[in-house]
């Protein structure tokens, strides 16, 4: 919702969505992933569970 954030799979792989991207995530089993902010502020994001 507001603020960037970086996406590291267990594989490795890193990817950065910005302010305001939408990101559709289908895999949910696996060892898991690390975020961190783009930006040195407080993060909001929304998770809806479809």
């Amino acid at each position: 919702m507001n603020g960037g954030v970086e996406i590291e799979t267990s594989l490795g792989e890193i990817r950065q969505f910005q302010t305001g991207e939408i990101l559709l995530v289908e895999d949910i089993s696996g060892k898991g992933h690390k975020t961190r902010n783009l930006e040195k502020k407080e993060r909001t994001s929304l998770f809806i569970h479809i």
